[in-house]
């Protein structure tokens, strides 16, 4: 392998792990890949079990078979998001070595490529049919009531206990929280941590909270509308597939990673600009969103 081979493949492993680290909203719900490269606009689909019913079982009397229908949902590959970088040879001359810059940037692009995934899921708060909760901060007892009436929700919903529940907020969502001493205080809280990270370091009332810039926020103040969405794993799926190789006679070094544990798979295409006298680095994206099971994902919306 040549060394801009190499340095091909070394990018697409950085950034895909760069990916793993940035991950918020994707990283929590459902996620289908496979290694089968697919252009934009092709559509998958995604299976979805069945129901089943617990049934009485009488003495000396046969069991009920079930056949629960699978059904699923189809989701289109629409979106190819790419990043593309021009490195003069002037500015690789600074550098003290060329992986250098180049990883770096293959970190940059690894963050703004996956905060297009967070925008894409955080946007499907428009299609939920989940009736709101709304987040009521005037004051402790009704930040309080707002988070146990949400909890309720999940509960008449019949989402298993067992089933890990998120909260995905917004920055003023979360200094609203924050600002309560239950969830701050040392002698309260019994740890550090959310003084130390700056984040909410325990469970609310059964969900994990998480803040993300990538929460939409509609309007203006004092009627903006901070649209936080409460969540299991099921409520949404992002799909994602590799990207086609460029044919070999173009003369561009490809290299798409799949990671086994996102599901992302992101192409780097490595080539030589003459015109700008630069290496041309593009790493880019091709997914899909949907909501997977309205039942499980309702919205947490704070209007300030």
């Amino acid at each position: 392998m040549d060394n801009s081979a190499l340095l091909a493949t070394t990018i697409a492993n950085k950034t895909i792990g760069y990916f793993g680290k940035y991950m918020n909203l994707a990283a929590t719900v459902a996620r289908d890949w496979d290694y089968e490269p697919a252009t934009e606009g092709e559509a998958v689909k995604i299976g979805k079990r069945g129901a089943l019913t617990a049934n009485t079982k009488t003495a000396g009397g046969d069991v009920t078979l079930q056949s629960p229908a699978a059904t699923g949902v189809t989701v289109t590959l629409d979106t190819h998001k790419e990043v593309t970088i021009d490195l003069t040879d002037v500015t690789k001359a600074k550098q003290a070595k060329k992986l250098d810059i180049m990883d770096g940037y293959a970190k940059d692009a690894a963050a703004v490529l996956l905060e297009t995934v967070e925008d894409a899921l955080a946007a499907l708060y428009a299609s939920l049919t989940a009736t709101v909760v709304v987040f009521d901060a005037t004051s402790t007892a009704t930040k309080k009531a707002s988070l146990l009436n949400l909890r309720k929700k999940f509960v008449d919903a019949k989402i298993p206990k067992a089933e890990q529940r998120y909260l995905y907020l917004g920055s003023q969502s979360a200094t609203e929280i924050m600002e309560e001493d239950s969830f701050t205080r040392v002698d309260a809280v019994g740890q550090a941590e959310t003084l130390e990270s700056g984040q909410i370091a325990r469970p609310l009332f059964g969900f994990k909270p998480f803040e993300s810039q990538s929460v939409v926020t509609t309007g203006t103040s004092p009627s903006a509308v901070e649209h936080n969405i409460a969540y299991t794993k099921d409520a949404f799926v992002v799909a994602t597939r590799p990207l086609p190789a460029p044919a070999a006679n173009l003369g561009v070094i490809s290299n798409v990673v799949v990671d086994p544990e996102t599901g992302i798979a992101l192409r780097t295409l490595l080539s030589y600009n003459s015109n700008k006298l630069a290496e041309q680095l593009t790493i880019d994206l091709l997914f899909g969103v949907k909501i997977l099971d309205q039942r499980r994902a309702v919205p947490f919306n704070l209007t300030y």
